[in-house]
C-alpha cells in the first residue's frame, strides 16, 4: 500500500521562476498551519512557505500564467530530488556548487482560485483556508531508525522533544523529468514534536510503516558552510530545508505492538 498527496491553498507573492532552457518552473506559496510544536489543541498557527516545481509542459503552461496577487490551489505529490545549489563567495564572488536535498510539491493539478489578492486580504483568506492550506498524507516505511534531540526553549528547564526519521514514499504516478522517466518512489523526512515525537521514538524502528497525516513545513536561513573552488576560502550561505510534520501518525503493519494498542484506543472511543 501507497500514499503520497498534498493538498496547497496559498498566496503568491514573488513571480515564479521559469527557466525555458530546460523547460522547469518553481514557485513559493505562502500557506498556514498549526503549531504542531504545541498541540493540537493550540489555537496558534504559523505561516509557511510551500516550494512548488514542475517540468511538466501541462502545470509549466498554467504557472507561467499565474502573478504575484494570486491565490492558488494545489493537488500533487511531495518529491525529494538531489539538486545542485549555488551559492556566491563572499570573498571573491565566485559561482560554487553543491549537491543536496530538494524536497519540494509536484503539481498534478493547479487552479488559480483568485486574482489581485490585497495585502490586506492576505491573512483573512489564509485563516479561511487554514485547513486545507497545507495538508499532507503520506504512507511508506522508515529507512532508519528515529533520531532524538531537544530543542531548548527560551525559559529555563523548557525543552521541546524532536523525533526525525526518513520515509520512504512510493508514488501510483510516475513523474517524468525533461522526457526522462524517474524512480516511482521518494525518501521525505518526517519530524514530530513533544507527546508525538516520545511516541515515535518508542514504537517506530526501520522497516516499520505509518501512515502521517501532517503538513509541509520549510525552515529559511538556514547557514550552510562552503569552501570556494576559486579562492580556497571558506564561507557560508543561505539555505532553506523542508520535511513533513504531523498532525496524526498510524503505526502500521509490524510496528511493535501499536497495532494493539491502536485497537483498544478505538474500542475507547466507540
Amino acid at each position: 500500500m501507497t500514499t503520497n498527496f498534498s493538498l496547497i491553498n496559498g498566496y503568491v507573492a514573488m513571480s515564479p521562476q521559469i527557466n525555458t532552457e530546460n523547460g522547469e518552473a518553481f514557485l513559493w506559496l505562502q500557506t498556514r498551519r498549526i503549531s504542531f510544536r504545541k498541540g493540537l489543541v493550540d489555537s496558534e498557527y504559523r505561516y509557511d512557505y510551500t516550494p512548488v516545481a514542475t517540468s511538466n509542459p501541462k502545470m509549466l503552461k498554467i504557472i507561467k500564467e499565474i502573478k504575484p496577487g494570486d491565490f492558488v490551489e494545489v493537488q500533487g505529490v511531495i518529491r525529494n530530488k538531489k539538486a545542485k545549489k549555488i551559492s556566491y563567495c563572499e570573498h571573491c564572488g565566485s559561482l560554487n556548487y553543491k549537491e543536496g536535498d530538494f524536497v519540494f510539491v509536484e503539481p498534478i493539478f493547479i487552479d488559480i482560485r483568485k486574482r489581485d489578492v490585497s495585502e490586506d486580504e492576505v491573512a483573512t483568506l489564509l485563516n479561511n483556508f487554514k485547513e486545507v492550506s497545507n495538508r499532507v498524507l503520506l504512507m511508506g516505511f522508515l529507512t532508519k531508525n528515529p533520531k532524538e534531540y531537544k530543542i531548548q526553549g527560551k525559559k529555563k528547564g523548557m525543552e521541546t522533544v524532536v523525533a526525525t526519521y526518513p520515509l520512504k514514499v512510493f508514488r501510483t504516478i510516475r513523474i517524468e523529468d525533461n522526457g526522462v522517466d524517474d524512480e516511482d518512489s521518494d525518501c521525505i523526512f518526517v519530524k514530530s514534536f513533544n507527546d508525538n515525537a516520545k511516541q515515535d521514538l518508542e514504537y517506530l524502528r526501520s522497516s516499520n510503516h505509518v501512515l502521517v497525516n501532517g503538513a509541509f513545513q520549510t525552515r529559511q536561513n538556514i547557514k550552510r558552510p562552503q569552501i570556494c573552488t576559486n579562492c580556497k576560502k571558506e564561507y557560508y550561505w543561505e539555505d532553506f530545508s523542508s520535511e513533513v510534520v504531523p498532525y496524526h501518525t498510524e503505526y502500521l503493519f509490524d510496528a511493535k505492538e501499536v497495532n494493539n494498542k491502536n485497537k483498544k484506543i478505538k474500542k475507547i472511543l466507540d
